[in-house]
């Protein structure tokens, strides 16, 4: 399983990804029509549920979680170690490795 930014993908800022507007996942929907058609239904989903964006604002807010996510070891000493969660009520599901 790999780490998807929805961030990165789609140009988004986390306060978008936090306040995900219907236009805005409109435009995302389209825009998946071309860029990974395979995938559309999984990551549209995520879009959709409230915990799982959650989730990934938590990961986008960790540079060191998302280089570990994305396997760049070489940038990993660059930061302290700890994980912000302020955005997760459910860390219990948190789960990733």
């Amino acid at each position: 399983m790999n780490y998807y930014s929805y961030i990165d993908t789609f140009n988004l800022t986390i306060e978008e990804l936090i306040n995900l507007s219907p236009y805005t996942l409109k435009e995302i929907t389209d825009e998946l029509d071309s860029i990974d058609l395979e995938n559309k239904t999984a990551i549209v989903s995520g879009l959709k549920d409230d915990v799982s964006r959650l989730y990934h604002v938590s990961i986008e807010g960790n540079p060191w979680l998302k280089d570990l996510l994305f396997k760049r070891f070489d940038q990993l000493k660059k930061y302290k170690i700890e994980l912000s969660v302020e955005h997760i009520s459910y860390l219990s599901g948190f789960k990733f490795l």
